[in-house]
């Protein structure tokens, strides 16, 4: 059966060509007429036609395997043997189009429903670009075909489903890595970044260890280096490699992100390079390490953290200490009201102020609990106390963090940009660049709000502090005056404003009493509202 077909529209590409026949619409790589969807399959010429075949469900479900797949068959497939056959021809010499069915008849019926159709639910060049726009922003697919739908024009068809969108974003990742390996674009694309990076490869090229390190993060790391958190995060990324993650902390109390490290073995080694990648990138743009760094109880890392950063002090989570301790008296004691007692006696032991009375106290507690219990507490704290109890950390510049809840923190914000575990390298540097950029778009705002406003209800005595000490340390200053009493001017051991870099009532009494104001050099340096902090605008990964 051959149709002369009118009302032909053809713009030079086969997806864009469509025709009239039958009181229908039929598009070459979309048919759609009374239930039934058929496939642009082959093109074929000749010296005087060109051809254009048409299959509705024709081949059998082992049609639906691709050649070389080691993979089992599909438990699903959508060919049945239809017979169905059409064919478009284009006559050159007369320029006239023809449409032939060859078997007209179906082996199934029709659906009921457009949206059965995958070739229904395909986004088109438009909506494909938005999609890619969103993804580039790290906007969740069920968020992405929400805004879909949400800014779809009248009259404008959308049948595209959650699927439809991961699909579009595999498309797009494909496209981005422009025939290129993951990795090799991944090093292509740190390589033109802002990033400072080290990679480490096995024999056989296989990728290691990643450390990446904005040059965004290593500015604010040059105003605030005085202390660092550190600690793994885990399920970022699909091959299940920790990453290992640095953070600092501003002069107003927020945290930020210094640098990232994925990570093959979680072992002395591995921590060392990441160390090393770190020590290099700092070296190189002239910064000093960390006066101070806290972590958890992660033996590989103390050691490398000692061999890399000898000159950095060391301390341990408080937080994880007492779970530690929790466990062990629970399952050693087994007395709930015990328990209970340990705890709070072993709060109050850490918090005492010299060594000579945390010795004499820590020989009282040893006396009234299980002697299996205090053997282990001999064995694996008493070693450490230097590390977490307040004797020794008293006159640390620590800003009155003992525990590493603020890496916690800086771990559940990158994971709120990541979006899921299941992202690639590239991907997943894509997207924490995202949250870098957010991040320190709102340090830097906070930062240049401050310079010019000032708090208020400050006492004048902190006059000349305004716009070049943090709001946060002012604030706290200000409790620090508000403390002062007719007995604070006794003998002061300078520990509170060693440790939290504020002046305590003490020294505010002082100067008071002389007629003298706080001055900005009375804060530690961590406090100060640095000039030299510029916005910079961190490039699109």
């Amino acid at each position: 059966m051959k149709i002369p077909v009118t009302n032909v529209g053809f713009f030079g590409h086969v997806e864009l060509f469509y025709f009239f026949i039958g009181g229908y619409w039929w598009q070459v790589s979309n048919i759609s007429s009374n239930g039934f969807v058929c496939l642009f399959s082959v093109v074929s010429m000749t010296t005087t036609d060109c051809f254009f075949f048409f299959l509705c469900r024709g081949g059998s479900k082992t049609d639906n395997k691709r050649k070389g797949d080691p993979r089992e068959n599909s438990k699903f497939t959508r060919l049945i043997g239809c017979p169905f056959q059409a064919r478009a021809t284009f006559h050159k010499p007369s320029g006239d189009w023809y449409f032939d069915v060859d078997y007209p008849s179906h082996n199934h019926p029709p659906s009921t429903d457009p949206r059965a159709h995958v070739q229904n639910r395909r986004l088109t060049p438009a909506q494909f670009a938005k999609v890619k726009e969103l993804s580039e922003g790290g906007v969740k697919p069920s968020a992405i075909l929400n805004m879909l739908h949400a800014t779809k024009k009248e009259g404008e068809t959308l049948l595209a489903t959650r699927n439809t969108i991961y699909v579009a974003k595999r498309r797009v990742k494909m496209e981005s890595l422009q025939g290129l390996s993951p990795i090799v674009h991944l090093k292509n694309q740190l390589g033109n970044s802002d990033y400072s990076t080290c990679v480490k490869t096995d024999d056989d090229g296989t990728l290691k260890a990643l450390f990446f390190c904005h040059h965004a993060s290593l500015e604010l790391y040059s105003a605030y280096n005085t202390i660092l958190f550190a600690d793994s995060t885990y399920k970022t990324n699909k091959y299940k490699m920790p990453l290992l993650h640095l953070a600092g902390v501003t002069g107003n109390n927020k945290s930020f992100s210094v640098a990232f490290c994925f990570l093959a073995e979680e072992n002395e080694d591995y921590y060392t390079w990441a160390l090393e990648s770190f020590n290099s990138a700092i070296s190189s743009h002239h910064l000093p390490p960390p006066e101070i760094i806290i972590t958890d109880r992660e033996l590989a890392l103390m050691n490398a953290i000692e061999k890399v950063l000898p000159n950095t002090i060391h301390m341990l989570c408080t937080w994880h200490i007492e779970k530690n301790i929790l466990t062990n008296a629970s399952k050693i004691t087994k007395d709930p009201e015990e328990v209970k007692q340990i705890m709070s006696h072993w709060s109050n032991l850490i918090k005492i102020s010299t060594t000579s009375d945390f010795y004499a106290s820590f020989q009282r507690f040893s006396a009234l609990y299980n002697p299996q219990f205090i053997k282990y507490v001999e064995k694996v704290w008493i070693p450490l106390a230097p590390r977490f109890v307040n004797a020794w950390t008293k006159k640390l510049p620590h800003f009155d963090h003992r525990t590493t809840s603020r890496i916690e923190s800086s771990h559940a914000y990158i994971k709120t940009h990541l979006l899921n575990s299941q992202a690639g390298f590239p991907e997943a540097v894509k997207l924490i660049t995202l949250a870098l950029k957010a991040q320190h778009h709102e340090i830097k705002s906070q930062f240049h709000q401050q310079k010019i406003t000032s708090l208020q209800n400050i006492n004048s005595i902190f006059a000349s502090c305004h716009g070049k000490i943090s709001n946060y340390a002012l604030w706290i200053a200000q409790k620090n005056f508000q403390s002062i009493n007719p007995d604070c001017n006794g003998r002061c051991n300078q520990a509170q404003t060693v440790r939290t870099g504020i002046p305590c009532m003490h020294r505010i009494s002082e100067l008071l009493l002389s007629g003298r104001q706080v001055e900005p050099s009375d804060f530690h340096r961590q406090w100060h509202l640095k000039v030299s902090i510029v916005y910079f605008y961190l490039y699109s990964y």
